[in-house]
């Protein structure tokens, strides 16, 4: 069910979309997301996982990617609706008791909050501020001072390092050299 709330197959449709043009596919994602909304206020969702730590950043990511190309389609009411659950969605991951710090759970939560400072905010100081010192602490503690992260599954080694990775050029990008 985490998996399921996180809309992850929301990208497919922006991508069937970019490869045909046909506008069904946001459409589509639209009445899901729309759906998703009205059935799971935050304290009150029909699922427990609807409002999952990792789940939520996620989705808040997914969800940007979808409003960056159904923006054009949607009217003034569906784009308030999108918004404003996004913007939710943003307090949520910054307030310190819905955050899991020293997780990879608290990371793509930071993750979210970049992703959402870049796109909707020019960068907005708070949400990457939070969002950058969080991430610092999380590699500071689950990294080993040889390099090996702790978490001591061959998998998360390839995850978190391509994290790293993705966050060095980041920083670079927005040059950030902390």
């Amino acid at each position: 069910f985490r998996v399921l709330h996180a809309h992850f197959f929301i990208n497919d449709l922006v991508a069937a979309y970019k490869d045909t043009n046909n506008p069904k596919y946001l459409e589509k994602g639209y009445d899901i997301i729309e759906d998703w909304i009205k059935k799971n206020p935050y304290g009150k969702a029909l699922n427990r996982f609807a409002w999952h730590d990792e789940g939520t950043a996620r989705r808040l990511v997914t969800w940007i990617n979808y409003y960056d190309s159904a923006r054009s389609i949607l009217d003034n009411n569906q784009q308030r609706l999108l918004l404003n659950s996004m913007e939710e969605h943003v307090q949520l991951l910054l307030s310190d008791s819905f955050h899991t710090s020293y997780t990879n759970h608290g990371m793509f939560q930071d993750e979210a909050l970049l992703v959402y400072s870049s796109y909707f905010d020019h960068n907005n100081v708070v949400y990457q501020t939070v969002a950058q010192q969080r991430l610092k602490d999380y590699f500071d503690f689950i990294i080993s001072p040889e390099g090996v992260h702790l978490e001591h599954s061959p998998a998360y080694h390839q995850v978190i390092a391509g994290s790293i990775n993705k966050y060095k050029n980041y920083f670079e990008k927005i040059n950030d050299k902390q």
